[in-house]
């Protein structure tokens, strides 16, 4: 069907998920822990068309890294099932072309209205998931096809956050904002990623922390090489939630025949 912005809309809902099940032991501190746990991750999937579409996930498993399940005898524990269950999104969030959704702005293409955006509870995963990992009700904004730094494209993104923010001792801090900037240059032999990012906290779990990454990607015949350099930096003070430190990462793969 046509919307009144001139957009041409032909929707397709796909449902699917993962169901992961393990029986672990580990010792966390002092607290040994023995269990039998379980994750599911349903999404539903409504594509508009090939720009827009509109995804929700739940984990109905699992909360705050906490899973339903059956705690085993021999740890510190109580004994019996575990019940985590948990109905709230995970994940809910629109996607779509600034260009695509309102075409009648420019029907001819030539004002470079072609702007990315998604807006609500999404993943926002830098450097692999190094720098950052987490599902953040956010809003992001993206420019493609930009020739920049002598490549042949590049890509910036612009990110804000506001809800659902876990800190880097995984615990949800409220009053948290998120700031961002990311950015990808291809070139004909290497890709570079940089990303930079800022969290104001609060005082009761450190405070603000600066965050920087910087990728570089190659391939060289049938390896790949992926180099990275990750760095935060506690603005205020020390804590779990925010800390000082640096990480250099490499990997290295082969393809096979």
């Amino acid at each position: 069907f046509r919307l009144p912005t001139g957009a041409t809309w032909r929707p397709t809902f796909m449902a699917y998920g993962t169901l992961r099940s393990a029986a672990q032991t580990f010792q966390r501190g002092t607290t040994d822990v023995t269990e039998w746990a379980n994750r599911l991750d349903l999404f539903g999937n409504l594509y508009l068309s090939g720009t827009e579409r509109l995804l929700i996930g739940f984990r109905p498993l699992d909360e705050e890294g906490k899973f339903s399940g059956y705690m085993l005898p021999g740890g510190s524990g109580k004994k019996g099932w575990t019940n985590e269950l948990n109905l709230v999104p995970q994940t809910l969030f629109f996607e779509g072309d600034f260009g695509e959704v309102f075409p009648f702005l420019d029907r001819e293409d030539r004002r470079r209205l072609d702007y990315q955006f998604s807006i609500g509870r999404q993943p926002v995963i830098f450097q692999d998931g190094i720098m950052s990992n987490d599902n953040i009700d956010a809003i992001g904004i993206t420019r493609h096809n930009l020739y920049i730094l002598g490549a042949s494209n590049s890509r910036i993104s612009g990110w804000f956050g506001l809800n659902e923010i876990h800190r880097a001792n995984n615990v949800l801090d409220d009053s948290a904002q998120f700031y961002a900037l990311s950015t990808a240059l291809d070139y004909a032999d290497r890709t570079i990623e940089a990303d930079a990012a800022y969290v104001s906290g609060s005082e009761a779990t450190g405070g603000d922390g600066a965050y920087f990454g910087l990728g570089h990607i190659q391939r060289f015949g049938h390896w790949g090489s992926t180099l990275r350099a990750n760095a935060s930096w506690a603005l205020d003070r020390e804590t779990a939630a925010v800390n000082t430190g640096y990480l250099l990462s490499h990997e290295l793969s082969r393809t096979l025949p």
